[in-house]
């Protein structure tokens, strides 16, 4: 049986332009891309997709969605011990978003991954995020340690001043219920930020 590295050799040796054909057909976004990245101009997976005809386009979402979450389950068997493996975890989720995300990594007394919730989507710049949303998911999971995790998709790593509010008033209300909170972590294309790391929790 072959391995992903074997199906994916088979395309190592050609070009960008021959890979942007196999997946496009198309001469005209061949020329466009290729463009771009000659230019070094930003080119997305969204982009790329959108020159998909519909039955192709879902195909090729399709392989993606099904390729993060094969990589993410060989991630989530490891246990969650530093920000490192939560920026790891969830950089697949995150990291190519145009919009804020919010999500809850609920670990068990192991630091295990017990469940992974999302729980808002929000703007460019921002995510609605209610505590008490927060803690009902960690308890209804018989969690006992838990991390969060969001997304700038600005680029910048560094929190907000609702981040830090937000970060304080988790910890705070975490306490009251016996829950630990081992982490805030925010994670870019590339980088990260992690709140534990810097001290704050």
């Amino acid at each position: 049986m072959q391995t992903l590295f074997d199906i994916a050799g088979e395309c190592r040796h050609l070009s960008d332009k021959e890979l942007i054909y196999n997946i496009t057909n198309s001469e005209s976004s061949v020329y466009e891309f290729d463009r771009k990245i000659q230019q070094s101009e930003p080119v997305s997976l969204e982009e790329l997709f959108s020159a998909l005809m519909p039955a192709r386009r879902k195909v090729a979402v399709a392989a993606v969605e099904m390729y993060k979450r094969l990589r993410e389950r060989e991630v989530s068997r490891k246990r969650v011990m530093c920000s490192q493996d939560i920026y790891e975890l969830m950089k697949p989720h995150l990291c190519d978003l145009e919009t804020e995300e919010f999500w809850v990594l609920a670990l068990n007394q192991c630091m295990n991954v017990v469940k992974r919730i999302r729980l808002s989507a929000g703007g460019i710049d921002g995510t609605y995020v209610d505590v008490r949303v927060v803690l009902k998911q960690l308890l209804l999971c018989n969690a006992t340690n838990f991390a969060v995790v969001h997304n700038h998709p600005s680029g910048n790593t560094r929190p907000s001043n609702e981040d830090k509010t937000l970060t304080g008033r988790l910890q705070k209300a975490a306490t009251t219920m016996n829950l630990s909170m081992t982490d805030h972590v925010i994670v870019c294309d590339g980088a990260f930020y992690s709140f534990a790391d810097e001290g704050l929790i």
